[in-house]
């Protein structure tokens, strides 16, 4: 990967572009809202379903829509950004998918596995 991850792959990662911001909401989003039960019967800290529903004042089914509207959206951006991707060689692409993907992949894992209390 030494040859393919350049200066400008690099900063690409670092500076949050508009894909990189995509991958993070859709990972982050989805784990909330796959685990929002679970963490909530646990008396996690609020989760942006939480913040959702407190700052609109609307129902958790109605923050759940949003949100899911919002991944929607953030899927098209790295679709968008896959079809044409001119700021970074698309091995670099494929690598942050696949990290989106496994984190993705674990939290399902983690939400289907028994997990005995502490």
């Amino acid at each position: 990967m030494g040859d393919v991850v350049t200066e400008e792959a690099s900063q690409w990662v670092l500076g949050r572009s508009k894909m990189i911001r995509a991958l993070e909401l859709v990972g982050r989003v989805m784990k909330d809202i796959v685990a929002h039960e679970f963490e909530q019967s646990r008396m996690h800290v609020p989760s942006s379903i939480e913040c959702y529903m407190k700052q609109y004042g609307v129902t958790k089914q109605e923050a759940y829509d949003e949100l899911n509207k919002q991944v929607d959206n953030a899927w098209k951006d790295i679709n968008q950004e896959c079809l044409i991707p001119t700021q970074v060689p698309m091995p670099v692409i494929i690598h942050a998918l696949y990290f989106l993907l496994w984190r993705i992949s674990c939290t399902k894992m983690q939400m289907s596995t028994p997990m005995s209390e502490n």
